[in-house]
């Protein structure tokens, strides 16, 4: 079974140029966002110079310094997920609920004071300590593709395959093809033509097909951190974090292509099958600071470490064909395990604040995606054609992101915004979209004495080509609303 997802990992990274020649797993588990508390993500997740939310500490480890008091808070999230497509000229929408932990976090504050209230340790103000988890990523979506009528049937990608490495039909096995090539030539559907023997035709050549493509994705990512942070004479605040990220990933793709018109002598339709499952851990480290240069504005700058990631992955892959009188079923499966390392991260912030007003806020990231890497305990040929095609086919990401907090007695009102460029050089798309996305937020809280309740609405889109196979592809619009409440005590 290893050497399955062997020949699988190596094919991966010799047949990008028919999917954009983009690393899918460095895009996927890289494309995170701020995450924490409905306050944070009321505003866009822009927390970095604001400081005192646990947000903030996941973007700027310097923000803990800020705190006063000592913070208990949890939060509950719902996302549901739209998934516009279309195929050519056929449209459908679908859409996703799921309920998720976006936060759940304790900060204790100690204040270098005495019962009196007198400094103990001169211009040392406090040291505060945290623990908590945020979530980082969603990737919850399903999508619908239609053709009653397709000319581009999924079997052609795999006849190409076959017909392009010239095997015989005894050479046909998962040393030599992949696992669709090979379980459409033991169902039936791919069969060989001509007198070499090296030739192969699909059994829809020539045929429309009724086609029903199904693409569903869930799981996160979920990070638990630990962090230091201090204050001195309320003019410098800095901090470290530690953050061990927790990854899932479930993807699954069905694709069903039929003869409605019974223009295929004896065949009658066939189902694919696609799973790939994901999971594991990382570590990395966050540094920052915030000045406050004056009683009315704080800067901020941080940066991120990679995260390296240990990663398992299992695969599946199953064809049953019908036929007038028969059917055929074949399967291969497997797992590898492999390292991973994503971009590090840089952030400059400013935040304007006036305690009776609120305050207004902007984040700058610099992502270096080009610098991020594979790592395979053997294959090193493999890892090598991956790790250039990082080099080529990524670039680094700018991501603006700016938030304002109004307060209104004991009311706070919030909206914010965030842009990211795309990761991708240019004319580039993957995964069924170029990544650029936009963030809309907005958000409404209440101050009690000793603690608080927030809520925050975001909304994240992003559209492109959804690409199925090399013949297949259509456009899909991806709208994911978030909704999220934050309830805190402070002690």
């Amino acid at each position: 079974m290893k050497r399955i997802l062997i020949y699988m990992v190596v094919l991966i990274a010799g047949g990008f140029t028919a999917f954009a020649q983009n690393p899918t797993e460095i895009l996927r588990y890289s494309q995170i966002r701020p995450g924490g508390t409905a306050r944070g993500l009321g505003v866009g997740g822009a927390f970095g110079a604001v400081g005192a939310d646990y947000t903030s500490i996941g973007i700027n480890p310097g923000g803990l310094g800020v705190y006063r008091r000592s913070d208990l808070s949890l939060s509950l999230g719902f996302q549901n997920t739209v998934s516009e497509t279309d195929l050519l000229g056929n449209a459908n929408t679908s859409t996703r609920f799921r309920a998720y932990l976006p936060n759940a976090s304790i900060v204790i504050s100690r204040l270098h004071v005495d019962g009196r209230g007198n400094r103990r340790r001169g211009k040392w103000i406090a040291t505060n300590f945290a623990f908590g988890f945020n979530r980082l990523a969603n990737f919850n979506a399903h999508s619908v593709f239609t053709n009653g009528e397709s000319p581009n049937s999924l079997l052609n990608h795999y006849r190409d395959e076959l017909t392009t490495s010239a095997l015989t039909e005894d050479q046909i096995s998962l040393d030599n093809a992949s696992a669709g090539a090979v379980a459409g030539y033991y169902t039936y559907l791919l069969n060989p033509t001509g007198i070499t023997g090296t030739d192969y035709s699909a059994i829809t050549d020539g045929r429309l097909v009724n086609q029903q493509i199904a693409l569903t994705r869930r799981g996160g990512i979920d990070e638990m951190s630990f962090a230091l942070g201090s204050n001195y004479n309320d003019k410098f605040y800095f901090g470290m974090l530690v953050g061990v990220p927790f990854l899932s990933y479930n993807e699954k793709l069905t694709v069903k292509e039929s003869d409605e018109a019974n223009a295929i002598p004896s065949f009658n339709n066939y189902g694919f099958n696609q799973t790939l499952k994901a999971s594991g851990a990382g570590i990395n480290a966050k540094f920052g600071f915030i000045v406050r240069a004056a009683k009315w504005m704080r800067l901020g700058a941080s940066f991120h470490t990679p995260t390296r990631y240990s990663l398992s992955e299992d695969y599946y892959t199953e064809i049953n064909s019908q036929f007038d009188t028969i059917s055929y079923n074949d399967f291969s499966d497997g797992e590898f395990t492999y390292k991973l390392s994503t971009p590090w991260r840089a952030i400059a912030s400013a935040a304007f604040i006036v305690k009776t007003f609120g305050f207004l806020s902007v984040d700058y990231e610099y992502s270096n995606f080009n610098r991020a890497k594979y790592n395979f305990d053997s294959f090193d040929t493999a890892e090598n054609a991956l790790n250039q095609d990082v080099k080529n086919y990524l670039r680094p990401i700018h991501n603006i992101r700016g938030g304002a907090e109004v307060a209104i007695k004991n009311w706070r009102l919030r909206a914010g915004y965030s842009y990211t460029t795309s990761p991708l050089e240019k004319n580039q798309v993957v995964e069924g979209r170029d990544l650029v996305s936009q963030m809309y937020s907005g958000g409404l809280g209440y101050r009690f004495e000793r603690w608080y309740v927030d809520m925050a609405y975001y909304r994240i889109a992003s559209e492109g080509t959804a690409i199925i196979s090399p013949y297949i592809s259509g456009e899909e619009k991806l709208k994911f609303d978030n909704y999220v409440m934050t309830v805190g005590f402070n002690f």
